[in-house]
């Protein structure tokens, strides 16, 4: 874990998932909901929610097996009733935009910090609560440190603001 080689590490996790091992010190920031990046030509970006069933016939672009998210895709097929199709697997959220931008399959992408784009949307998932939490994690010795108490202290006011200034619905993505 990178908490061994790092006073400070942000990360995150599926919702629902374990705890964090007791050999670190958590700070939770915040739980971020992802939504279906869909094309905003496409006429699935018109519809304010989507259904496993509205997006279960599309392709899709997904991470790596075995990467967290992983198991959200499948939650979708399993709602849907079938596998989903995975035509592209990219463990980086700024290219799978590029790639859903260019209407290469739909993909799930971060509410509120994830990347930015015009041609890109995001809806939610009717039916299925698919989010990550984010946290920072500390070797509990560092925890109260006064450099690492400070960078925390920030990235809990950073997460605070971010979930604040943001629309209860998501929107356009830029």
């Amino acid at each position: 874990m990178l908490s061994a080689d790092y006073d400070v590490v942000v990360a995150h996790r599926p919702a629902g998932s374990g705890s964090w091992p007791r050999t670190v010190s958590v700070t939770r920031l915040l739980s971020e909901p992802l939504d279906v990046a869909v094309p905003a030509s496409h006429p699935l970006a018109t519809k304010p929610r989507l259904s496993a069933a509205d997006v279960a016939g599309e392709q899709w672009i997904a991470v790596h097996d075995g990467f967290p998210l992983t198991a959200a895709i499948q939650a979708i097929g399993a709602a849907a009733g079938h596998q989903l199709t995975v035509r592209h697997r990219i463990n980086d959220f700024t290219v799978a935009a590029d790639l859903v931008a260019a209407g290469a399959g739909f993909a799930l992408l971060p509410r509120y910090i994830g990347p930015r784009r015009r041609d890109v949307v995001l809806r939610p998932l009717t039916g299925l609560h698919i989010a990550r939490e984010i946290d920072v994690l500390t070797r509990p010795e560092q925890r109260f440190r006064a450099a690492v108490t400070t960078v925390i202290d920030r990235l809990v006011s950073i997460a605070a603001s971010v979930t604040a200034d943001a629309p209860a619905q998501p929107s356009e993505i830029g």
